[in-house]
């Protein structure tokens, strides 16, 4: 029965180490993602990244892909 104790209690270390080290990075890197492609779409100061109207369609499939992203990884943090 201590043994049982002992691997969950090394499986919920493991879980909230990966949690740390990995998900919550890559939650960082998918919102300035988002900044990024919303910046595209929107425009601003250095106009040369900004899209065209023609790629507006392209724009808005970004942001959309860049949320679903965001939510996955956030599920993932958040999953324990």
């Amino acid at each position: 029965m201590d043994m049982h104790i002992y691997e969950l209690d090394t499986i919920t270390f493991v879980n909230n180490t990966v949690n740390r080290c990995v998900v919550r990075p890559a939650l960082f890197c998918a919102m300035q993602l988002l900044i990024y492609d919303t910046q595209r779409v929107v425009g601003g100061k250095n106009r040369r990244f900004q899209l065209s109207p023609e790629e507006y369609i392209a724009g808005a499939l970004e942001l959309y892909l860049d949320v679903v992203y965001l939510f996955i990884i956030a599920l993932t943090c958040f999953s324990r």
